[in-house]
């Protein structure tokens, strides 16, 4: 097949566990014959050259990531640069499928005004269901559609847009209102245009309950052979928490729950709560330490480090990738009960769910395994079997292959 990927942000600039999926996605169907071509952001200029077997044309015009500014010009441009040069890219080659990835989901209703090709879609995030991306209202959860006037009513409420801080200009702007939910809006009416693979069943049960439309849940996939090490034996048990530092991930949740213990706990991830966690950590003399994000390469050495790994989410996540790789690690995962987070981690069986925000029940779940060598090996073993069987490149492809086809 030849298969054409649009996203905003690929291997150059990866956001998160989406832009990992893509790359990892696109050098699999290469592996397995196909011809990959992905359509991303210009980096040093436009030019299209070939990574990985994978042609990546850097073509698209957008605004800097996590900025008001950059929000705007992505809100005036970017679809309209994503029809242009995706128009230009099918002039030139043949393709039997586009696939959206993210937010150039916006262009996809202008795209099917002037190609016969199928078009597709992966929502792995909540920007087409939600203005604000993450369903957080001040210190609670909206799990339900948002108007104008509820998203208003709790920008107002919120510290955190997204990964930014929620600053007073943007807090208090009519403009910035209009912009963030213009471009929810038109990701939105993309969703239509569209055969919609959910990234969980809890996105694909929110695509229906909010929109009634139906899609095909194809998650992510892990490179389980990546994760194949020498486990490092540690002095003192080592609780690894990967992600942003930002409140609606759980890190301060996290800090309160890891006091008294006989641990040690490293934070791998960068974001606008930085500053407030080390001055948490200093004045409550937590032994913990804030490291800044590696290379995905560099992510399973990690894993080797740690004995625990967790993942607190405050807000529903869509997947949860970290608890995937950590399984794949052969490590115990402690982790929210909320959004995608309980297909991956299976409670009791490779690791525990707690609540969401209760830092007394996350304590007693850390406890629990940090007392336990020989519970943490059961059910690290356990994850790596769950992720073999049921999240390996293998399973996922085929089954994606399989939808394009049909």
């Amino acid at each position: 097949m030849n298969i054409l990927f649009i996203s905003e942000h690929y291997k150059h600039n990866v956001q998160g566990g989406g832009e990992i999926n893509l790359f990892m996605l696109c050098e699999a169907l290469v592996r397995r014959g196909h011809d990959v071509h992905v359509l991303t952001s210009e980096r040093h200029g436009s030019t299209a050259t070939k990574e990985n077997g994978v042609v990546v044309h850097y073509y698209l015009k957008t605004g800097r990531v996590n900025s008001f500014v950059g929000n705007v010009v992505r809100s005036l441009f970017f679809s309209r640069s994503v029809a242009k040069e995706t128009k230009r890219i099918i002039n030139n080659h043949h393709f039997d499928a586009i696939h959206f990835i993210g937010s150039s989901l916006a262009a996809a209703q202008q795209l099917k005004k002037i190609t016969s090709v199928p078009l597709f879609a992966t929502v792995e995030s909540y920007i087409a269901l939600c203005p604000k991306g993450d369903f957080v209202c001040g210190h609670t959860v909206l799990l339900k559609p948002w108007s104008f006037i509820t998203f208003v009513r709790c920008i107002l409420k919120s510290k955190e847009l997204g990964k930014m801080r929620n600053k007073w200009y943007i807090r208090f702007n009519p403009a910035a209102w209009f912009f963030i939910y213009r471009r929810y809006h038109s990701l939105q009416n993309g969703l239509k245009h569209v055969r919609l693979f959910a990234v969980s069943n809890a996105v694909a049960e929110l695509l229906t309950s909010f929109f009634g439309l139906s899609s095909v849940v194809i998650p992510n996939f892990v490179d389980v052979t990546s994760f194949e090490f020498t486990k490092k034996k540690n002095e003192k048990p080592v609780i690894l928490y990967l992600g942003s530092l930002t409140a609606y991930k759980g890190v301060f949740v996290l800090l309160d729950a890891v006091k008294g213990l006989d641990c040690q706990l490293k934070l791998v991830g960068e974001g606008n709560a930085r500053d407030a966690l080390l001055d948490n950590i200093k004045r409550n003399h937590i032994d913990a330490r804030i490291l800044s994000p590696v290379p995905y390469d560099d992510v399973p050495k990690l894993y080797a480090s740690a004995d625990i790994v967790v993942f607190p989410s405050l807000w529903p996540e869509p997947f949860g990738r970290i608890p995937l790789e950590a399984m794949a690690a052969g490590l115990p995962v402690v982790a929210s009960l909320t959004g995608g987070i309980p297909e991956t981690v299976i409670h009791e069986k490779t690791g525990l769910l707690v609540p969401p925000g209760d830092a007394a029940a996350l304590r007693n779940a850390l406890r629990t395994l940090l007392a336990d060598e020989e519970l943490r090996k059961t059910y690290g073993a356990a994850g790596r079997t769950f992720v073999k069987e049921c999240y390996s490149e293998k399973v996922v492809v085929e089954r994606l292959l399989k939808e394009y086809h049909g």
